[in-house]
């Protein structure tokens, strides 16, 4: 469920950051002789690092959700069937504690995305 949902978010992001690359800078690489493979790796893949980054940033939230949607289905451990079996006996503190860890692990998640972001701006 995970990666299905991130898949279906992925593919149309990446592509059009690929796709909003300045053809200037393409062709300015044809013109002194680049070959394809060089034309990937020095104009297309550093021109859409931005938009690879936001689609990580949302991935990594989405893909939370999937898991914890998979495991509201058919788990028998694990945070979403915390947070269903503590719905279903009516114990508020095992839902929320659920909801709290979900919290911080999509946070950690987040921040670790966005040092990622700031070393590879940097690198830019």
């Amino acid at each position: 469920m995970s990666l299905a949902i991130s898949l279906f978010v992925t593919f149309p992001v990446i592509y059009s950051g690929v796709k909003g690359v300045e053809v200037n800078q393409i062709k300015l690489a044809r013109t002194f002789g680049a070959s394809k493979a060089q034309i990937l790796t020095k104009v297309i893949l550093p021109g859409s690092i931005p938009t690879m980054i936001a689609a990580l940033k949302v991935n990594a939230d989405l893909s939370l959700v999937g898991v914890v949607v998979g495991e509201f289905q058919s788990a028998s451990v694990g945070l979403g069937y915390l947070i269903q079996y503590g719905s279903q006996i009516f114990k508020m503190n095992i839902v929320m504690t659920a909801i709290t860890i979900l919290a911080l692990v999509s946070s950690v998640m987040y921040l670790a995305i966005s040092r990622l972001e700031a070393a590879v701006m940097r690198r830019r």
